[in-house]
């Protein structure tokens, strides 16, 4: 196989010389990356070395503009040899704007319910002719991987998939039709007690899109799903049996049926008002193994309005919204969620901007049982403002930013409510000076209190950047110090240097200094240090 690849980027290069034309382009880059870290005192770190050396490469080679060819290899002196050589390449050829071909490794999504981030190994053809749509694929989204008790690991079967997508789409709206397949290859691997059963799965799902001009815009989905949890689970009864939907799918006492349908729509009243909103049903038996994760069991309903005033001056944005489950009735309780957000961002002026954040979210159930009851809240509250200002002829950003985060458990077992409060100040100066030299001084301060015990950490850093050797190097050099009240006092002390160098076309080349200074008071342990170094090169071509 490597033997062919190297011969056909061989007869590619000659029929480029032989026309006189540029039809391979090359692109991509390396990175290497030396890393070494002495320990002295209590700091020990079993089972890494103190020099690790690394290796990655990302190259994509293109031919005639239309396929594209992309690799990555990863090299790492932890473990010898390649960890995944080369682990996805893929062509890609285009024609035009009406017709992309895929092959190998690629992505294609079709739609929010049917086929998404599963990523394929395989074949598949997306065309565009006109306002028309269309696409197809066929390929592996699972490798077959046989258990391994010593990880802990109980195997997953070589699932493969086919599918597509055609439609009509234009300025005004459109439909689309998908259709999802997907099956595991029993016979893939050697399965033991804790391997779940193969899975089969077929979905069908309509998608759609309308406006009423520039102010109303609408898009939804509806979609039937069949999964079936186990292949080999036992048949229906006679009188239950289907020989049509049993010849689409493996049909058995496994298999559940089930739909899901989702909307939202986009009213721009004016330039300063507009609003957003949108709903999601989910049926519990609604799965689809076109995506890595899907959540169903849900129906979600969520508003977001905005608010410009004057000149954007002001943005005012928020959203409001509910999630609950158990829409068949099969479980214990409801859970119910309530979401709260908003943000502010304000620009009084060119000089002065403020950022503000706020969220309440809550969480109950409906169970009776008070072991099984849930219900807790939590809110947090930011503010970030920020000033620009000129004085002594110097630049001077100064900003902070308060954070307040407060939870709490309401679960009516417990004698005493747990709750958590954290609070954070941090202050920020920076001076910049027009001879290229920048200071940068932080100032940090988080406490946390939960059920009586207390944490509390201030952070103070200075940072110093500038260019040499007129602009071909950059340096930086941090020194900070970390105090942490607990139980008992912890200090740290960490300085940290870098310079870089830009050859240009030839690459970056960079050296990282730092050193950690700890004193574990708090547990008694042994003051320890520990420095590390890193030189690494990277090249983008």
């Amino acid at each position: 196989m490597r033997r062919c690849i190297h011969a056909a980027l061989a007869a590619v290069v000659i029929a480029s010389n032989a026309h006189g034309q540029d039809v391979v382009r090359v692109s991509g880059g390396i990175g290497l990356s030396t890393d070494m870290t002495h320990r002295t005192g209590g700091l020990t770190s079993p089972g890494i070395p103190d020099v690790i050396h690394r290796a990655s490469v990302q190259l994509s080679v293109t031919l005639f503009d239309d396929i594209v060819l992309p690799f990555s290899a990863y090299v790492t002196s932890l473990d010898a040899g390649y960890t995944q050589p080369f682990n996805q390449f893929g062509i890609h050829p285009r024609f035009g704007d009406a017709l992309t071909v895929h092959a190998g490794y690629f992505s294609q999504r079709i739609s929010d319910l049917s086929f998404g981030d599963a990523r394929l190994f395989g074949v598949g053809v997306e065309a565009s002719p006109g306002q028309f749509r269309a696409s197809a694929f066929y390929g592996t989204t699972m490798e077959a991987r046989n258990p391994d008790a010593t990880r802990g690991f109980s195997g997953d079967y070589l699932r493969r998939a086919w599918g597509g997508s055609f439609g009509y789409k234009s300025d005004g709206g459109g439909a689309q039709f998908n259709v999802l397949y997907a099956t595991d290859d029993e016979t893939s691997i050697r399965p033991d007690s804790t391997t779940r059963p193969p899975a089969e799965n077929l979905v069908t799902t309509l998608s759609f899109s309308a406006s009423a001009g520039e102010a109303l815009t609408f898009d939804g989905e509806i979609g039937l799903a069949m999964y079936t949890a186990d292949v080999r689970a036992s048949l229906l009864d006679s009188n239950d049996r289907n020989p049509f939907v049993e010849s689409l799918i493996a049909f058995n006492s496994s298999t559940s049926l089930d739909y899901a349908g989702k909307a939202s729509a986009a009213l721009t009243v004016s330039e300063h008002v507009s609003f957003r909103g949108g709903i999601s049903w989910l049926g519990p038996g609604y799965i689809s193994l076109g995506f890595v994760q899907m959540f169903n069991d849900m129906l979600d309903i969520t508003i977001s309005p905005t608010i410009r005033i004057g000149d954007n001056t002001v943005i005012l944005q928020g959203t409001v919204g509910q999630r609950t489950n158990n829409l068949a009735g099969t479980r214990e309780s409801a859970m119910s969620q309530l979401i709260i957000s908003a943000n502010v961002t304000s620009r009084l002026s060119d000089d002065l901007s403020v950022d503000i954040s706020l969220a309440n979210f809550g969480q109950r159930n409906s169970a009776r049982n008070d072991t099984l009851r849930i219900s807790n809240i939590s809110r947090y509250l930011s503010a970030s403002p920020r000033y620009v200002f000129t004085a002594l002829g110097l630049n001077h950003t100064l900003s902070a930013t308060v954070f307040i985060q407060e939870s709490e458990d309401q679960n009516i077992l417990s004698p005493n409510r747990t709750k958590n409060d954290n609070r954070s100040i941090g202050l920020s100066h920076i001076l910049s000076i027009p001879s290229g030299w920048s200071f940068t001084t932080s100032l940090n301060h988080f406490a946390s209190a939960t059920n009586g015990l207390e944490l509390t950490l201030l952070s103070i850093n200075e940072s110093i950047n500038t260019s040499l050797f007129d602009n071909t190097v950059n340096t930086g050099l941090t020194l900070g110090i970390n105090a942490i009240q607990s139980a008992a006092g912890s200090t740290q002390l960490f300085a940290r240097f870098f310079a870089s160098r830009s050859f240009d076309s030839f690459g970056t080349l960079m050296l990282v200094l730092a050193t950690n200074s700890f004193d574990y008071a708090a547990t008694g342990a042994l003051a320890a240090t520990e420095s590390n170094g890193s030189l690494q090169y990277s090249i983008s071509f």
